[in-house]
């Protein structure tokens, strides 16, 4: 099962790699005793595989830009996809395995943060304590499919009693599209604004009221550029990409989430695991990307009534 964590940018080697050199002259046995390391990968090298070479969109993350627009000096940050694979070998053997590193230093790591919900659960975390294979696989799943919602990334705050603030992919992504429509609304109005102060440097504004006023052409905005609007434009689409990318790793959430639990399982019955399933995830989703097709059109709008503003 794919699953989000925070990783920084330029990311470590992204295609799977092995130790050793190989050569076509490496024996079978030797060759099958090479370790095989599997890191994680960046959103867009997992949703385009076929592309060769995803800097440019690495690094150009909604997450990074967000980050950077909080905190100019910090650490480049972005999303990164580790696989989670699980192998249930009897009624008291459960084994797991990640792409992360052992000794990654993220906020939140699927290992500890499972491991606390296992040690912890009945006190310390919102998951029940597991004591059995099927509620363990319950919790990892659970620890997986919630880091769309699961607030652990470090922002930087004005506030200077609290200068980090923690939030979530999810919440993120909210408020780069708010930032975009209110982006959108000043842009609109200080255009507004500039053709009211030409009106009133024409003399229109007193003439519209005389009925044999020979004003009769509509007000100019000769040095308006559209650059800013084109910006949010591609903010916007970038927000939109990025999203779609969730989207995907969230049904392919799914199918492993139905491949764990069967349909008669009610939501009650996963009583450890008490966050969201890929199916909210998903809604959370579909909903925000109505909300940026609405801010795509407002923003789209505004740029064609600007550019063809006479001059």
């Amino acid at each position: 099962m794919p699953y989000l964590t925070l990783g920084s940018y330029p990311p470590a080697e992204l295609k799977c790699s092995t130790d050793g050199s190989g050569g076509l002259g490496e024996c079978i046995n030797s060759r099958n005793l090479r370790q095989i390391k599997h890191n994680p990968i960046t959103l867009h090298r997992y949703y385009y595989p076929v592309i060769a070479d995803t800097n440019e969109r690495d690094k150009d993350q909604v997450l990074s830009k967000f980050l950077l627009k909080k905190d100019k000096q910090g650490e480049e940050k972005i999303l990164m996809v580790n696989q989670l694979r699980i192998w249930i070998i009897d009624e008291k053997t459960i084994i797991t395995a990640t792409t992360e590193e052992p000794n990654q230093t993220s906020t939140r790591n699927l290992l500890q943060t499972t491991l606390d919900n296992i040690l912890y659960g009945g006190t310390r975390s919102r998951f029940e304590r597991a004591t059995s294979v099927q509620s363990v696989m319950n919790l990892v799943l659970g620890v997986a499919t919630g880091s769309f919602m699961e607030i652990f990334i470090p922002v930087r705050s004005p506030d200077s009693k609290r200068p980090i603030e923690m939030k979530g992919p999810i919440e993120i992504f909210r408020e780069s599209i708010r930032n975009v429509a209110d982006d959108e609304t000043r842009l609109f109005r200080d255009f507004l604004a500039g053709l009211h102060d030409e009106t009133m440097e024409q003399g229109l504004h007193g003439e519209e009221s005389r009925p044999n006023s020979r004003v009769g052409r509509m007000p100019r905005n000769r040095y308006h550029i559209i650059s800013s609007e084109t910006e949010l434009l591609e903010k916007i689409r970038d927000i939109c990409d990025e999203l779609h990318i969730l989207r995907s790793l969230a049904e392919d959430q799914d199918v492993v989430w139905k491949q764990a639990f069967s349909p008669d399982d009610s939501r009650d019955d996963l009583q450890y695991y008490h966050s969201c399933t890929p199916t909210d995830v998903k809604k959370h989703l579909d909903e925000m990307l109505l909300e940026v097709e609405k801010t795509t059109d407002y923003v789209s709008v505004a740029r064609s009534r600007m550019a063809l503003t006479p001059s």
